[in-house]
């Protein structure tokens, strides 16, 4: 299979599944790094389970974070298993080792420092949507491309806007949420 047939597949089958943009560049990514790998390998490898092993063997070679071969690794698992619907055996490969460090995330304390300094920028509800985007879980990314929050207040009631010329009303915006009058 050619390369460009393969990404317009995997682009295609993210775009049916509703994966994120970033997702979508992230297995495209990884599929051409794996076609390159391919393309470099000086002797033919028999099995698909095999040539998925030799790539994340070399990845894991080369000290990269552990992650990040799970990135690859997911990659590859999506466009076998969803996009040529070929079922895989098992994969073992080196794996990346992860590091000792734990991760520290931001106290509720903190977090409401944060939120509380978000001003609205030229009369923009600014701070609205940085608490719904909070509130609700969702990515900065993801904000535009769905087109969520691309409204404001309109009178007293929350609009989020899909494009331009359409809007959907919300009904009455939650007092806490509102200007101070």
């Amino acid at each position: 299979m050619q390369i460009n047939h393969a990404i317009h597949l995997t682009v295609a089958t993210c775009e049916l599944k509703h994966l994120s943009i970033s997702t979508q560049k992230c297995y495209v990514h990884w599929l051409r790094r794996y076609a390159r790998f391919l393309q470099d390998v000086k002797q033919p490898i028999p099995s698909t389970e095999l040539k998925i092993e030799a790539f994340l063997t070399r990845l894991a070679s080369t000290h990269i974070a552990a992650s990040t071969q799970n990135q690859a690794f997911n990659a590859l698992l999506f466009f076998y298993r969803d996009v040529l619907k070929q079922p895989l055996g098992p994969i073992s490969a080196l794996r990346a080792k992860r590091p000792a460090t734990i991760r520290d995330c931001p106290s509720q304390t903190e977090v409401f420092q944060l939120l509380s300094a978000v001003p609205d920028v030229h009369h923009y509800p600014t701070r609205l949507i940085v608490h719904l985007l909070y509130a609700c879980g969702l990515r900065v990314t993801g904000v535009n491309r769905k087109g969520c929050l691309l409204g404001g207040l309109d009178g007293r009631a929350l609009v989020i806007r899909r494009n331009v010329s359409s809007a959907l009303a919300l009904g009455p915006a939650k007092s806490a949420f509102l200007p101070s009058t």
